[in-house]
């Protein structure tokens, strides 16, 4: 997709409509989220490439215009919404990680969480990112129980010795939302409801 090849388009305004458009052309569309799930791009001119899902996630994640973080996340939900599938392969490639590793992940999962292992520690930047992940993770998990029920129960990142026990997603997301609830930039924040969706 041209709107998140090699950083996209110039104008902020015509990214943003291009992200909700491809969001609208697949969704419901079993060959368009087929064809997205397999499309490869660079990001950056010269960068390596990734997965065109994982490059949505990364402007849906970290982009500084709410509308293309909004747009952003419609290709991801769009991918998701009817596609059991889907979900599911997504989902097989959020895996924990060693306490404290730093780098980018190289998978849609790991930088997924990575940016939900974040929040806690990391200021008020932070948890926003964590609370945006925790956005995108719920089109992961929506209709479909069997990789909710898996999602929940897996570790956010490997402890630094087997005495340490392991904290689960699910633990995770009760602590960012305690954090947003208390954070006065995201108190009343709509990052706080989508929390509570997630662990209804």
């Amino acid at each position: 997709p041209l709107c998140l090849k090699e950083g996209g388009v110039a104008s902020p305004a015509v990214s943003t409509q291009s992200l909700s458009a491809l969001g609208d052309l697949v969704a419901g569309n079993k060959e368009g989220q087929q064809k997205l799930g397999a499309c490869i791009i660079a990001p950056k001119p010269g960068g390596p490439s990734v997965p065109a899902l994982q490059a949505a996630l990364r402007v849906a994640l970290h982009s500084s215009e709410p509308s293309k973080r909004s747009a952003a996340e419609h290709v991801v939900q769009a991918f998701c919404q009817g596609n059991p599938e889907g979900q599911a392969v997504l989902a097989s490639t959020l895996m924990p990680m060693p306490r404290g590793s730093t780098g980018m992940p190289s998978t849609f999962g790991g930088e997924l969480a990575g940016a939900l292992r974040s929040g806690p520690s990391g200021g008020a930047a932070a948890l926003e990112v964590s609370c945006r992940a925790a956005s995108v993770l719920q089109h992961l998990l929506a209709g479909n129980a069997a990789v909710k029920e898996r999602l929940l129960q897996l570790p956010i990142e490997l402890p630094p010795s087997p005495s340490v026990p392991s904290e689960l997603l699910l633990q995770r997301c009760f602590r960012l939302l305690s954090l947003a609830l208390q954070s006065k930039e995201l108190s009343g924040h709509s990052s706080t409801l989508l929390l509570l969706r997630l662990l209804l």
